[in-house]
């Protein structure tokens, strides 16, 4: 995830112009994980209902420095719209960087640990930043087996923190199960995607979907403002907008 110095926010406009009432869905691209881990789950970030056909506008910012790592436990019962319990810790962490004399500038180190089968920030120290340029370290201990933490449904992740009102409609960008006593270097993606159609913040993100949805690469614009339009033949794509005033 690669800031530029504009600002520190990431903003995406949404124009429909399709005619018809529609609604949209934000995820992230599964970011780089070291070492490799297998499945990532970027599942739906946050949604966008009902936006009018005859020129809606969906204007929604987030923001780049202020990432929070995650850890906790998720209990889903499989069933499509089912029952979904979420217990989740965050941690505030900065990206590492190279500065412009060539300086490393370490990213945040995080540990957790198991209390009560439950997954956890230390708060002990983690000793000093490790993280990789663009990356934050996430360190975990002997406490805990994988067979535990696939049985418990310990996660690690990141997202962005939320006032408590919009929590629940504010999803992690990436989650995955953790194994014991490793060293996790995780690089958030700059790339987003924007979904049509009616899902809820959560959801899992079927394998196809990220084919047939709007891509938007913050590196590869330069920019941190996206503009997508929804035109009349029902294609979502990439544009210059200028926003309503």
């Amino acid at each position: 995830m690669k800031p530029t110095p504009k600002n520190d926010l990431y903003t995406i406009t949404i124009t429909n112009n399709s005619g018809v009432l529609q609604s949209y869905a934000l995820f992230a691209a599964a970011p780089s994980i070291t070492p490799e881990t297998k499945p990532i789950h970027n599942d739906i970030i946050t949604v966008f209902k009902n936006v009018s056909g005859n020129g809606g506008q969906v204007f929604f910012t987030m923001p780049i420095a202020q990432l929070h790592a995650i850890c906790g436990t998720i209990q889903r019962d499989g069933l499509q719209n089912g029952v979904q319990t979420e217990i989740i810790d965050k941690e505030r962490v900065q990206l590492g960087r190279v500065t412009d004399d060539s300086k490393m500038v370490p990213g945040s180190t995080c540990s957790v640990e198991v209390q009560k089968g439950s997954l956890i920030f230390s708060r002990r120290t983690a000793g000093n930043g490790v993280g990789e340029p663009e990356a934050f370290c996430v360190c975990t201990g002997t406490d805990f087996a994988y067979t535990e933490a696939r049985s418990g449904r310990f996660v690690l992740g990141y997202g962005v923190s939320t006032s408590t009102q919009m929590a629940k409609d504010i999803g992690p960008f990436a989650l995955f199960c953790p194994t014991p006593n490793t060293v996790y270097q995780i690089k958030p993606s700059s790339v987003f995607y924007i979904a049509k159609g009616v899902f809820a913040p959560r959801d899992e993100t079927p394998e196809e979907l990220e084919t047939s949805s709007c891509k938007i690469d913050f590196g590869e614009l330069q920019s941190n403002d996206a503009g997508l339009l929804h035109d009349e033949f029902g294609k979502l794509h990439l544009v210059v907008v200028k926003p309503k005033l």
